[in-house]
């Protein structure tokens, strides 16, 4: 496909499902071996607001795997080892877990991702690069994932990037940084330097001198080395063999001649080209002219100080830095102040290693693409982008992302159309999303109801609760919509509506009204709604409305605009803490 051609692409899903091209069409699978870039933070200890963290509890560890994995662990683990004559190193890695992985969560943990870096590295390019975002709990485990995926060759840095000013710790220090672990697929591969400003103090000390094109340095003009070419001859009446070295005019020099005079420098003798240098004052002699010649690097044409492994914004720096007298050392990552979703990272990270790793037009992917920070930013800076979140809310998220400015750009251009690929859009949509992902179904189905999936420590023991829409009719009591989901395609049967109302029944307060959703119809609804048939609310009119205490909707109803019956006069309820646990993973 040619990029003119090119749609960006925006899935719901499991990102192994998607990765693989399972129920997908040949023209939605992600193309094999075309990513220039992948960015990805996967959740861990890192991203408790996904329900995932789990430092000993074998309940939390299974509900991880069913919650995350999608599958079992055993399901997961045959996948990595049908590729076990390709990946040797990760196979032995991976099945001798159990006596080197700390616990059943972390094992679990690897296994569900070594499996998506096994598909990572198939979509990648020859010339691509990977940068996994990750924090010191996790950090060294996925190293040794990735060096025997993608071979510790091909490991080029462990970025650390600091994360917060600040971190309370009374028995260890405190810990304010992150890890982005950056590997290639291969030692030919795409990466453009990119560069910090100049401190004002190293700007004072160093371009000293000046001339009617501005301020410069000195640089020698000279290499170290005796060569018997034209670059070791006398010139000026100089000879640099005598002190060991040879000429050796700077790349810079060639480019700042073609910028004076419209001529390729490089078509000249060597000892020619020195002339023509002095003779548009790019020589810089010392007074009397003696000694040996130096060449003048400008500051206008200084690009900064290329960027290293450590990127740590420092406050209270404003000034220190050339430009912006506002700006502070490494501004560009600053730490967000506030974040309106779980582990949202600064646009500046994102910035800094698309333009170094991915070149324009080039494609972006992004696996947990969760808030759409990735997305957002390869849209500013002219890449194409694929990105992938298992839950419907952050889908739609990053679809409000695409179109407002940016935090820190201000300017939002959609460049090129994208799909949403996934989610369901009819009612037979839907259906096939409860018949291959029963979850995703689930979490899609409540989303768009106005829901939330509550966690078990917030429903206690409660049983047939798939989501909870909170309401309250004064204000301050919270009460809840009760949500049911059923994906069998013969509907919803007596006993799970029976359940249903088994649930409102135990705590009429706190679950006055219940819904089952079901993909077919179910009428006989009567026999079991009992006494909990009506229940009334009064508004703040002060005239009482009755609402069916059990109610039913079927898919259909539902993508044909039908939605629950409860008071909806504005809930000002305070939210629960895992409101938004279920949303997945980003950035």
């Amino acid at each position: 496909m040619t990029q003119g051609e090119w749609k960006n692409r925006l899935y719901y899903g499991d990102n192994l499902e998607v990765m693989k091209g399972v129920h997908l069409r040949d023209e939605d699978r992600i193309p094999e071996n075309e990513i220039d870039l992948i960015y990805l933070d996967p959740p861990f200890n890192s991203g408790k607001n996904y329900n995932m963290f789990f430092p000993n509890s074998e309940a939390q560890a299974e509900a991880f795997e069913d919650i995350w994995l999608g599958k079992s662990v055993d399901d997961t683990l045959d996948d990595i080892k049908r590729h076990r004559e390709r990946f040797d190193k990760l196979y032995n890695l991976i099945i001798n877990l159990d006596s080197w992985a700390p616990n059943k969560a972390i094992k679990a943990y690897l296994i569900a991702m070594a499996a998506r870096l096994i598909e990572l590295h198939r979509l990648l390019k020859p010339t691509g690069s990977i940068y996994l975002h990750c924090d010191p709990t996790a950090s060294h485990y996925l190293k040794i994932l990735l060096d025997a995926i993608f071979g510790a060759e091909n490991f080029r840095n462990e970025i650390i990037w600091r994360q917060t000013s600040y971190n309370k710790s009374t028995k260890s220090f405190g810990t304010i940084h992150q890890s982005i672990l950056f590997y290639t697929k291969t030692g030919d591969y795409y990466f453009k330097t990119q560069f910090s400003p100049y401190s004002k103090a190293y700007v004072e000390k160093s371009f000293i001198n000046e001339d009617s094109r501005g301020k410069f340095m000195k640089h020698d003009l000279t290499g170290p080395g005796v060569r018997r070419g034209d670059s070791g001859q006398s010139w000026k009446g100089i000879d640099p063999s005598k002190v060991g070295r040879h000429w050796q005019p700077a790349s810079y020099l060639y480019q700042k001649y073609k910028e004076l005079t419209g001529d390729d420098l490089s078509q000249w003798p060597l000892l020619e080209r020195l002339g023509k240098l002095e003779k548009v004052g790019l020589i810089q002699w010392s007074k009397g002219g003696k000694g040996t010649p130096q060449y003048k690097f400008y500051l206008k044409d200084a690009p900064g100080v290329p960027y290293q492994d450590i990127w740590a914004y420092q406050p209270g720096t404003a000034g220190c830095v050339r430009g912006n007298p506002e700006d502070c050392i490494d501004q560009e990552v600053k730490w967000l102040s506030s974040t309106r979703y779980p582990t949202e990272k600064s646009e500046g990270i994102l910035s800094r290693i698309i333009r170094t790793s991915c070149p324009e037009g080039g494609l972006v992917f992004d696996p947990f693409c969760g808030c759409g920070t990735t997305v957002a930013v390869a849209e500013n800076f002219h890449r194409r982008w694929i990105g992938i979140d298992i839950t419907h809310l952050a889908i739609q998220v990053v679809e409000n992302r695409l179109n407002e400015p940016s935090k820190e750009h201000h300017v939002r251009e959609v460049l090129t159309p994208y799909r949403v690929i996934g989610m369901p859009v009819d009612a037979t949509g839907a259906r096939d999303l409860a018949q291959r992902n029963k979850h995703l179904f689930e979490n899609w189905i409540v989303h768009k109801l106005g829901g939330y999936k509550p966690s078990k420590s917030l429903i206690g023991t409660d049983k047939g609760i798939d989501g909870l829409i909170p309401f309250s009719v004064d204000g301050k009591m919270e009460q809840n919509v009760v949500i049911s989901v059923k994906g069998s395609r013969g509907g919803a049967t007596a006993s799970e509506f029976r359940d249903l109302a088994g649930v409102l029944s135990s705590n009429p307060k706190k679950y006055p009204i219940g819904i089952l959703i079901t993909l077919e119809p179910f009428a006989d609804r009567g026999r079991f709604a009992g006494k909990l048939e009506r229940v009334e609310f009064t508004p703040p009119s002060g005239i009482a409305r009755p609402y069916a205490r059990l109610q039913k909707l079927t898919i259909d109803e539902i993508m044909n605009g039908k939605r629950p019956e409860y008071p909806d006069w504005g809930y000002r309820g305070k939210k629960p803490k895992d409101r938004q646990a279920s949303l997945g993973g980003e950035p």
